[in-house]
C-alpha cells in the first residue's frame, strides 16, 4: 500500500487507502445501478453516491489513474468510434451492444457506464458525425468576402462533406432504417441538416446586411441548400464505386451557385460571370 505524507516512495501514488476503498465502493455502486437502472441518465447514477464520497473522488482522480481503466473521454471515444463503424457498416438494427464492446476491446459494462442505452449512444454517434462534417463549413461560413467567391468556397466545402464515404453511408442509414429507427431521422434533421441549413441563413443574413444580396434569408438558404447541393447528395446514394469530387460535378456545382446569384442579386448588381 501506497504512503503518504513525507515518507511517501518517488513513484508511488499519492493515493490514501482511503480514497482507494472510496473509488472502489464508487464504482461497485455504478455497475449494479448500470445493470438496474440502463434506461435512466449516466449523471444520476452518481446521485446515488453519498456528497462526500463524489468530492474525495474527484480529488483523487486529480493524480491518480486506476489500473487497467482509461480515462473516462479516451472509452467514449473509443466506444463511439466502434459504434459508428458498426452502425454503418452492419446497420443499426442489427448492432448489439455486444458487438460494440467486442470492437472497441471492453465490455459492455463499460458502455452502460457512459451512455444508459442503445438510443444514448447512437445519440453520441451522430453528435460526433455532424460537428465533423460540419466543421470546415462552418469556418468558411465565419468568413467575409464578396458574395460569389463566399458562397462557391462554401458549396465546394459542403459538398465535400456530402460526397464523403461516411456521409453517404450514414444517408443509406438513414433511409433504410427510417423506419424501424426513427429516432435516427430525428438526430440526422436536429443535428446535421438543421444546422446546416441554419449556417447558410447566417451567410445570406450576412450578405444581404451588406447589399450584395436581396431577398428573404430563409428563403435564400433553402433554394441554396435544395438547387446547388441536393442533386448530388441524391447523386452520392446510388453511387457504387469510389466517391470523388470529380472536375466535371465542380463545374456543375460553380454554375449552379453562379445561376443562384444571378437570381438573388440585386437588381442593379453585375451577374458574375460563369466560371
Amino acid at each position: 500500500m501506497a504512503t503518504t505524507g513525507p515518507h511517501a516512495q518517488p513513484g508511488h501514488s499519492p493515493c490514501s487507502g482511503k480514497l482507494r476503498n472510496h473509488v472502489r465502493y464508487a464504482f461497485k455502486l455504478q455497475r449494479i445501478l448500470a445493470r438496474q437502472l440502463r434506461n435512466r441518465a449516466v449523471s444520476e447514477f452518481f446521485s446515488e453516491v453519498p456528497v462526500k464520497v463524489k468530492a474525495e473522488i474527484k480529488e483523487l482522480t486529480r493524480g491518480c489513474r486506476l489500473r487497467g481503466r482509461p480515462p473516462s473521454a479516451e472509452a467514449a471515444e473509443r466506444i463511439v468510434e466502434a459504434a459508428t463503424a458498426l452502425f454503418l457498416g452492419k446497420g443499426y438494427g442489427a448492432t448489439t451492444m455486444q458487438d460494440v464492446a467486442r470492437r472497441f476491446g471492453g465490455s459492455k459494462q463499460t458502455i452502460y457506464a457512459r451512455f444508459p442505452d442503445k438510443k444514448a449512444l447512437l445519440e453520441a454517434v451522430v453528435t460526433a458525425f455532424t460537428e465533423r462534417k460540419l466543421q470546415t463549413p462552418r469556418q468558411l461560413a465565419a468568413a467575409d468576402g464578396p458574395a460569389d467567391q463566399m458562397l462557391r468556397q462554401l458549396a465546394r466545402a459542403m459538398l465535400n462533406a456530402i460526397m464523403d464515404r461516411d456521409s453517404v453511408m450514414m444517408l443509406r442509414l438513414v433511409i433504410s432504417e427510417c423506419q424501424a429507427a426513427p429516432d435516427l431521422a430525428e438526430m440526422m434533421e436536429r443535428r446535421w441538416r438543421r444546422p446546416g441549413l441554419e449556417m447558410v441563413q447566417l451567410v445570406m443574413e450576412r450578405l444581404i446586411a451588406q447589399g450584395q444580396l436581396q431577398g428573404d434569408a430563409g428563403f435564400l438558404a433553402r433554394h441554396f441548400c435544395e438547387s446547388v447541393l441536393l442533386p448530388h447528395a441524391w447523386d452520392s446514394l446510388f453511387e457504387m464505386g469510389e466517391l470523388t469530387v470529380t472536375t466535371d460535378r465542380l463545374q456543375v456545382l460553380d454554375a449552379a451557385v453562379d445561376f443562384f446569384l444571378s437570381a438573388a442579386a440585386p437588381k442593379d448588381a453585375v451577374s458574375p460571370q460563369p466560371s
